[in-house]
This record gives C-alpha cells, structure tokens and sequence, in this order.
C-alpha cells in the first residue's frame, strides 16, 4: 500500500451537522505537512460571533460620473474639456481629443485613461514633464480638484458627480 493509500484510509471523515468526526479516532495533529488533513468546526464560526459593520461606502461607478479638464489661463474666456473615452489623449497634435496649441507641449503629451472607479494620468515621455499638483511623475490616479501642468500651460481636473 502506498502513502496516499495509508492516508485516506487512516483520516476518512463523515460530516455531520455540529462537527466533523473521524471515524479511526486518529487525531488531526498526527498527520503530516504533506498528507490530507481534516478542520473541525469550532465554536468561533457561529453567527452570534459574528461583528456587524455599520459604516458602508458607496462608489460610484466611472460610467456615472462627468469628468472635466478646465483650461486655466488669465484670459477671461475659460475653456473646458470633457472627458468621455477610456483613453484621452492630451497634445499639441490635432489627432489628440485634447489638443493645447502651446510649444511648451509635446505632440503627444500625457494619456488620461478610464478606470472602472477611477482616472489614471500618465506621461507619454514627454519632453518637458506631466506635473499633478507641483509634483513631477510618470503616471498617477487623479483627484477632483487636482491641478495638472503640462508644459506651460495648466488644467484644472474636476470630478462632478451626477
């Protein structure tokens, strides 16, 4: 008889309603790291044990919320573009969905990309760096109100919920 053999015949167990029962009496304790082992049911898994959780979050899905970049310059004429694709491109290129006529700005600049539950802003390698709130990075998860520099020029990102 090989090991599996022994194993099986020595641990079978029958399920009952209040606990697991082995039938050789061989305790769990004595099989080995590799061999099947059986769990009993203790009492910590009864419901009364149980703590409710009263706070709850609500997230809203991407799909149900109105994303905005808002163009901010000294200009009294405020300019606004809406987000509405799983990939946003942001550029000085007129292929871009967000095209800024800044040579501070590379062709292809930065990528707002749609998440399920949130907007990431990635650089594109760019020639003089995305910034989100004063800060230099590659790619971030953005927030409502977050200030993005690209180039010279600077946006307002805005997260309305509907």
């Amino acid at each position: 008889m090989g090991l599996r053999t022994k194993l099986s015949k020595k641990i079978k167990a029958v399920f009952s309603e209040e606990r697991i029962k082995d039938e050789t009496d061989t305790n769990i304790q004595d099989t080995k790291d590799d061999g099947t082992k059986i769990f009993t049911s203790s009492e910590q898994f009864k419901d009364d044990n149980y703590q409710e959780v009263d706070s709850t979050r609500k997230i809203i899905p991407v799909s149900r919320r109105k994303c905005s970049l808002k163009l901010l310059n000294e200009e009294s004429k405020q300019q606004e573009f809406i987000i509405d694709s799983i990939e946003t491109n942001i550029g000085r290129q007129e292929t871009n969905e967000i095209v800024l006529a800044d040579l501070s700005v590379s062709r292809v600049h930065a990528q707002i990309i749609t998440k399920k539950h949130y907007y990431l802003i990635k650089d594109l390698n760019s020639t003089n760096g995305l910034w989100v709130n004063n800060q230099l990075v590659k790619k971030k998860k953005l927030f409502d109100q977050d200030i993005i520099s690209i180039g010279n020029v600077k946006l307002k990102f805005s997260l309305n919920l509907e």
